[in-house]
């Protein structure tokens, strides 16, 4: 009998699956076996030059399930009234090769990129019970989507948070201007460092940070953006999402690449979630993550499993 098709819309997607739980289905998707570095390129192109609005086709495939997502991702649609991110997500039965469900492109992206960043950290901020100071660069919808997901993965830990960006939203009480005092005081407190802006060229170092920091760099998903500095990377303790994939399209570590740093120390998400490699507390940890196809195919799956669809 053939499954009906159907849409997953975006208050369902957010009905059907929280940040932990998307966080808990990246870390078992690699736990069974899953390496990042595995996964399928995304295709790229520029459907317009001057409103640098670029088409994405994002393809992944497991045991069990296989998809893509289409989508669009145009800076300047919030000026227009649009999201910045608009697009779908098929997933298919690796059984009966026939598709099963859709799922809103945009709200996917926003509870998948945070999701990996706690998957990538969940051992370090567990490992700890004080108080949780949050620094969060940038304001806008992966700014605000990694506080829901700490809050939801790590609320144990009274979270507090700061926003840090050139303007000011108007609806966040607790965000202060980037470059200022107040902004370089809440970052140098803060256990966790969240890099979610559209910048071009560095803005944090690693005098700026605690020695304990975790910092994710998410915001240069291209080789030539980058939030943070070649000498960060070069003296940090580095994970990368995906090996190779992630030193080559990943702004902050191609950068730091192409200015001759050494990056040979760095590690791959998997090897820290499997425990292969460790990592200390005595010096900041960046995550480097670039968001690939595996992280859409792994919250989909997990939909379609409590859902009883193969």
């Amino acid at each position: 009998m053939t499954q009906d098709f159907f849409h997953i819309g975006a208050e369902k997607l957010r009905e059907l699956m929280s940040p932990k739980n998307a966080a808990d289905a990246l870390r078992q998707t690699i736990l069974d076996g899953f390496d990042p570095a595995d996964d399928f390129d995304k295709t790229r192109a520029v459907v317009d030059k001057e409103d640098n609005a670029k088409f994405l086709l994002l393809p992944a495939i497991n045991p069990d399930y296989f998809g893509a997502k289409l989508i669009t991702v145009a800076h300047i649609n919030p000026s227009r009234g649009r999201d910045t991110v608009q697009g779908t997500y098929v997933l298919f039965s690796n059984t009966t090769y026939g598709p099963l469900f859709s799922i809103d492109g945009a709200e996917l992206t926003n509870l998948r990129t945070p999701a990996v960043t706690m998957a990538a950290f969940k051992d370090f901020i567990e490992a700890r019970d004080e108080d949780l100071k949050v620094a969060i660069f940038g304001s806008g919808v992966q700014a605000r989507a990694h506080k829901e997901a700490i809050d939801d993965n790590f609320g144990q830990r009274n979270p507090s948070y700061t926003f840090i960006s050139r303007n000011n939203p108007g609806d966040l009480d607790n965000w202060v201007e980037i470059g200022s005092e107040e902004a370089k005081k809440a970052t140098k407190e803060a256990e966790v460092v969240v890099c979610s802006t559209s910048a071009h060229e560095a803005y944090l170092d690693i005098d700026e940070v605690r020695s304990d920091a975790l910092v994710v760099a998410l915001g240069a998903g291209n080789p030539n953006d980058r939030e943070l500095t070649t000498n960060f990377m070069e003296k940090a303790q580095i994970i990368l999402e995906g090996g190779d994939v992630t030193l080559q399209y990943g702004g902050d570590a191609a950068r730091a690449l192409q200015e001759g740093a050494d990056l040979s120390h760095a590690v791959t998400l998997r090897d820290i979630i499997t425990g292969d490699k460790s990592l200390h507390r005595e010096s900041p940890i960046v995550f480097k993550t670039t968001g690939m196809p595996w992280l859409d195919l792994a919250v989909a799956g997990r939909i379609a499993t409590q859902l009883g669809i193969k």
